[in-house]
C-alpha cells in the first residue's frame, strides 16, 4: 500500500501509505465498510510511529487485518528481528499466524508468507480443511505469490511450487487466494484459475489502472481508485 517501488515518493524514509490509498480510505463510510485487509508491504520503511498512525487514523472506524510483507518485517527470521518485533507490538492485531475469521460471506485466513513454506504449514491446511464445505467461500490473504507460474510478479527468489503442485496440495478444497507482492511495472491485477484455486495478485502502481478488491455478500468485486 506504499505504492510503486519505482517512485521516489514511495521509497523515501518518511513515506506513509500511497497518497491515493489514503484518499480512498479517508472517504470510506464506516457504516458501509467494517474491515480493511492489507496483503502486505504497507510501508517501504516501517517504523513504530507509522503503525501507530495507521491505527490512530483508521483503527477506530475499521477492523484492520494485515498479512505482513517483506518490507513490513524486513526478512523471514522470527528471532532477533526488530522490524517484526515492532510489527507485533504496534500493528494492533493478532500476530499468531495463520488466523481466520468470518466476514462478508467468506472464511478469511490471514497468513504470514514471510515464514518459509507457509503454504505447506499443517496449521494452514487444517484451517482450510476444517472450514471447507461445498458451499463455503474460503479466502486466503498472503503477501508472496505462491506459484512459480506467475514468478514475474514476485519479488521473492525463494523456491515455490508450480500451480499444479500447489493445487494438488489443496485438491478438492476450493478457495481464492489474494497475494500482494506486486512488481510495480506490471498490471496492478492478475489472475490464474483452475477447478479448485483462484489466484489473484493485486497491488498499487499509482496510475489510472489501480484497482482494489472489495468483499460483499460472498462475492469479490474490483473497483478503480483514483
Amino acid at each position: 500500500a506504499y505504492g510503486s517501488p519505482y517512485k521516489e515518493s514511495s521509497r523515501n524514509n518518511s513515506a506513509f501509505l500511497s497518497k491515493k490509498v489514503i484518499n480512498f480510505l479517508d472517504k470510506l463510510d464506516p457504516n458501509k465498510v467494517d474491515k480493511l485487509i492489507f496483503s502486505g508491504d504497507l510501508f517501504s520503511h516501517p517504523t513504530a510511529k507509522k503503525w501507530i498512525e495507521l491505527n490512530s487514523r483508521y483503527g477506530k472506524s475499521f477492523s484492520i487485518h494485515i498479512s505482513p510483507g517483506n518490507h513490513d518485517i524486513r526478512g523471514r527470521t522470527r528471532e532477533n528481528n526488530k522490524y517484526r518485533d515492532i510489527f507485533n507490538k504496534y500493528s494492533n492485531q493478532q500476530v499468531n499466524f495463520p488466523y481466520y475469521f468470518s466476514a462478508s460471506g467468506f472464511t478469511i485466513i490471514i497468513d504470514d508468507s514471510n515464514v518459509k513454506n507457509s503454504v505447506y504449514d499443517e496449521k494452514l491446511l487444517n484451517i482450510v480443511r476444517n472450514n471447507y464445505t461445498a458451499d463455503s467461500r474460503i479466502l486466503l490473504i498472503r503477501h508472496h505469490v505462491p506459484i512459480k507460474d506467475l514468478a514475474n510478479y514476485k519479488n521473492s527468489k525463494s523456491k515455490i511450487p508450480s500451480f499444479d503442485e500447489f493445487s494438488n496440495l489443496y485438491r478438492g478444497l476450493k478457495m481464492t487466494i489474494i497475494a500482494g507482492d506486486y512488481v510495480g511495472h506490471l498490471n496492478s491485477l492478475a489472475c490464474k484459475s483452475n477447478n479448485d484455486i483462484d489466484l489473484i495478485i493485486n497491488g498499487i502502481r499509482e496510475d489510472k489502472t489501480d484497482r482494489i478488491i472489495v468483499l460483499s455478500n460472498a462475492k469479490l468485486f474490483q473497483i478503480k481508485i483514483w
